[in-house]
C-alpha cells in the first residue's frame, strides 16, 4: 500500500509530519496475539515514523508519503494459512517550537487512513498456491481529531 498526503502550512505554522499506524485482526502465523486477544497493535516497525518525520517549511504545500507492504511469513507446518487484517494510519503533524512557546509541542492528528487486507495460502507439494485476495487501493482517507490508541506494540 502506498499513498500520500499533503499539508499546507501558512506564514505562521512549519514542522514535522510523519504517519503513525495500527493493526488489528490478525493472521494465522503471525499476528496470533492480535486475533486471539482482539488486541490493537502500534506498528512500530513501519508505523511510528521510521522513515523520519519530514519538514513541512512555512508557506509552502508538503507531500508526505506513506508505504508498507505487509509480510506475513508463512508456516510449512500448516496446510493454509491467512491473513484478514486492518490498518488505521494516522497522519501527524507536530508544529515547530516558536521563540516565547512554553512547549513541548505534540504531534496531533490530521488525517486517518483505512484500508484492509485479507487473503489466504495452501501448502500442496512444496508451493504455496495464493488463493484469491482482497486489499482496499489508495484510501482517500478522512480529516481527524482522534488521537491513535493501542493495546500492545507489534
Amino acid at each position: 500500500m502506498n499513498f500520500s498526503n499533503t499539508i499546507t502550512a501558512d506564514n505562521f505554522c512549519s514542522g514535522q509530519a510523519g504517519y503513525v499506524q495500527l493493526i488489528t485482526g490478525g493472521a494465522a502465523d503471525f499476528y496470533p496475539y492480535l486475533k486471539s486477544f482482539g488486541a490493537i497493535g502500534l506498528d512500530s516497525a513501519l508505523g511510528e515514523f521510521a522513515r523520519g518525520t519530514p519538514s513541512v517549511p512555512a508557506n509552502t504545500t508538503t507531500g508526505v508519503s506513506f508505504y508498507d507492504g505487509p509480510c506475513v511469513p508463512l508456516a510449512i507446518s500448516e496446510a493454509t494459512t491467512s491473513e484478514d487484517v486492518s490498518f488505521s494510519t494516522y497522519l501527524m503533524f507536530k508544529p515547530d517550537l516558536k521563540p516565547g512557546d512554553p512547549g513541548p509541542n505534540i504531534f496531533v492528528p490530521l488525517r486517518l487512513i483505512t484500508w484492509e487486507l485479507h487473503d489466504e495460502a495452501t501448502f500442496d507439494t512444496g508451493t504455496w498456491t495464493p488463493h484469491t485476495g482482497t486489499t482496499t487501493a489508495a484510501p482517500p482517507g478522512t480529516d481527524s481529531t482522534d488521537f491513535p490508541h493501542w493495546t500492545t506494540t507489534y
